[in-house]
């Protein structure tokens, strides 16, 4: 494992992801979503709906750099076994997280009693956000540690 890969890498996913995130608030969060999120209020934690009422941007930020940590030496796993050049692999990578957390979405469905255009919206942008993470994340690792190799057969097209 190279643990330049994690550490950078990794910081930039989370940092990249974040970014993201906050360019959907307003379309998807304070914008859709917005009377979706009041109509269920119990369901989110305080200062989710109002700033005001508890600050989550700790807990956002180290979530956020533990994921981007751990799914950076995934990622650096993985890449031996994705074609193209560094931006690529991590774009494909980005999908392959964004179909495994789609799932887990889906799963939600049955088990919260919300409206299913919430989930729906979730799974939108989070394919924006991986997608894009991912790109960053395999930018920085080409040009870390260069992986021009993909492991014949088996690599993903």
């Amino acid at each position: 494992m190279n643990w330049k890969i994690v550490v950078i890498g990794g910081v930039v996913f989370a940092v990249v992801f974040f970014i993201s995130t906050i360019l959907g608030v307003p379309l998807f969060h304070a914008g859709i979503l917005a009377p979706i999120y009041k109509a269920h209020a119990q369901f989110w934690r305080p200062g989710f709906l109002d700033p005001n009422e508890g600050n989550l941007l700790p807990r956002a930020l180290g979530t956020g750099l533990v994921r981007g940590l751990v799914l950076a030496g995934v990622y650096d796993w993985l890449r031996a076994y994705l074609k193209g050049p560094g931006w690529l692999r991590g774009v494909k990578y980005g999908a392959l997280l964004w179909v495994f957390g789609a799932m887990v979405i889906l799963l939600w469905t049955v088990m919260f009693n919300l409206p299913d255009v919430l989930f729906f919206y979730w799974m939108l942008e989070s394919l924006f956000e991986e997608l894009l993470a991912g790109a960053a994340l395999g930018l920085v690792a080409q040009k870390l540690a260069p992986a021009e190799k993909t492991v014949g057969a088996h690599a993903v097209a």
